[in-house]
């Protein structure tokens, strides 16, 4: 089964994909950090975020209906989130704290930057092009293995899925007899077990292949002046809005 739709727009001939990934990771996480510490209740930057934000989106040139689509399916995770100060207040929270309001705004807010921000991140660079970014940024080697092999057992869940799903199709032709829950519950369980032992078989492939925790990744990558201004001007971008000037 292919799996291409993860990256399909990390093909895309644009300026933002043309940075060294190690650059993206640095502009789109300070950019996300700087956003996420604004105030509690603070709302008036957030006009500027989102402009800036919408001029990084127009530079990657990827499709509007992409990023809106990512966005609404982190949507109801982020409205849960802001309607917690709603919850603290009627629960009987500190009368003297902020507006729920603009509290519960500001968190919406927040998070809807931060999403549109990490969207980005992972629609102009390859998943392995950031894990090696990752690695030459100094985090740490296990935090690298963990997201890896994550990353290699999604593809085995979703393949496991696929066969289980077949399998299943052709063997109930018609309306099924059985409850659609004991069906698939059943069907989950299966899958797990599957995936459980192509998962070990899948890693002694690896090792003998000479995995070391690491990717392969193609081509080269160098930092170049371009890298340096594109940083250097997206941080004053997101510094200038964040202190007010």
């Amino acid at each position: 089964m292919k799996y291409g739709f993860l990256d399909r727009d990390a093909s895309i001939d644009s300026p933002l994909h043309r940075l060294d990934p190690r650059t993206k990771l640095l502009l789109f996480f300070s950019a996300v950090v700087t956003v996420a510490s604004e105030p509690a209740g603070e709302l008036s930057a957030f006009p500027y975020y989102f402009a800036a934000i919408a001029g990084l989106a127009l530079l990657s040139r990827v499709p509007a209906g992409r990023l809106a689509g990512r966005l609404l399916a982190a949507a109801p995770f982020l409205l849960m989130a802001a309607l917690l100060p709603w919850t603290a207040r009627m629960m009987g929270g500190a009368p003297g704290g902020p507006d729920p309001a603009a509290f519960g705004a500001s968190v919406l807010l927040r998070g809807m930057a931060a999403v549109l921000l990490l969207v980005l991140l992972t629609s102009t660079s390859a998943f392995h092009h950031l894990l090696w970014a990752m690695r030459k940024l100094r985090a740490p080697e296990v935090l690298g293995q963990i997201v890896t092999l994550m990353y290699r057992q999604i593809f085995i869940l979703l393949d496991e899925w696929r066969r289980a799903t077949q399998a299943r199709e052709c063997r109930t032709a018609g309306k099924l007899r059985l409850s659609p829950l004991s069906i698939y519950g059943k069907q989950l369980g299966v899958i797990f077990l599957r995936s459980w032992d192509r998962a070990d078989r899948v890693h002694a492939a690896m090792m003998v292949r000479g995995f070391q925790g690491r990717l392969p990744i193609e081509g080269s990558h160098h930092l170049r002046m371009a890298d340096a201004a594109a940083l250097a001007l997206s941080l004053a971008v997101f510094l200038a809005i964040r202190i007010k000037l």
